[in-house]
């Protein structure tokens, strides 16, 4: 149960996306270049 309390937390669902952020940082990086391009 603690496990489910802690995912739900939203300070600990932040470091889950700080750390998508950082593996997704190149793909939205190459995103927002092709925008531009567009």
């Amino acid at each position: 149960v603690d496990l489910v309390l802690h995912v739900m937390l939203p300070q600990t669902r932040a470091l889950y996306r700080l750390e998508d952020l950082w593996s997704t940082v190149p793909r939205r990086a190459q995103a927002e270049q092709a925008g531009d391009g567009a």
